[in-house]
């Protein structure tokens, strides 16, 4: 379990050599030797090789039939790869056999929206909300729905509702900083960027960036126009 575990941690943390690296000395124990796999599985998929993605995610669903995980990472496998009957398929199925799983229902909001079926998506979100009133998650995802729809002010009430859940996640910090700038409250969007450096431990924005000249190369720098 603890190689599980500490897999997943890389994983999630983008340290996919040190993921694979736990995967491989984990596969020994019987215990989680799939589940392992299914993590390996998933790190495959996060770079793009969704070739040995789905080879392993196939070999997995030949152990575990009836992991809605497995079932989901199937389905968003397949969407990648354009085959949107069985994406469809599969991320419905992982649903059903894992309902309270939010990473599975993530899935399946992300594709209904990229196959832009928006009332099945908000279906999707209402019963989320229903089940799960008090997740910061749930009302992420709703502001990514309401940013995608054009509701700027829709958005950011729901990633500020979600900072009121979990007001030490940098990434929410980020997301509303992105949407306030979308909007056009810039001040405050800098403010949410500098709040997301601080929450990743990082030093604040350089207050001193050097304006274009309109002759360097802007090749691999980060631009703010305003």
């Amino acid at each position: 379990v603890a190689y599980l575990k500490l897999a997943e941690l890389f994983r999630q943390s983008k340290k996919y050599g040190r993921a694979l690296k736990v995967v491989e000395k984990g596969l020994q124990n019987a215990e989680v030797k799939d589940r392992l796999r299914l993590v390996q599985a998933y790190v495959y998929f996060d770079q793009k090789n969704y070739r040995e993605a789905d080879r392993i995610c196939r070999h997995v669903l030949g152990k575990l039939a009836f992991n809605g995980k497995a079932h989901s990472l199937m389905g968003i496998i397949k969407a990648a790869t354009g085959d949107v009957d069985r994406a469809d398929i599969y991320l419905h199925s992982a649903r059903k056999l894992n309902p309270d799983n939010l990473m599975v229902a993530s899935h399946l909001f992300q594709f209904l929206m990229t196959q832009n079926r928006m009332k099945d998506a908000e279906d999707l979100l209402m019963s989320l909300l229903a089940e799960f009133p008090e997740h910061p998650k749930i009302y992420r995802i709703f502001a990514q729905y309401y940013r995608q729809m054009g509701d700027m002010d829709q958005a950011i009430s729901c990633f500020e509702k979600a900072l009121e859940l979990a007001p030490d996640d940098a990434s929410l910090h980020m997301d509303l900083g992105f949407a306030l700038i979308l909007a056009g409250k810039l001040e405050r969007g800098y403010q949410e960027y500098e709040l997301r450096l601080k929450r990743n431990g990082k030093k604040g924005l350089n207050k001193e960036v050097p304006h274009w000249d309109g002759i360097a190369s802007l090749m691999g720098k980060t631009v703010v126009v305003y």
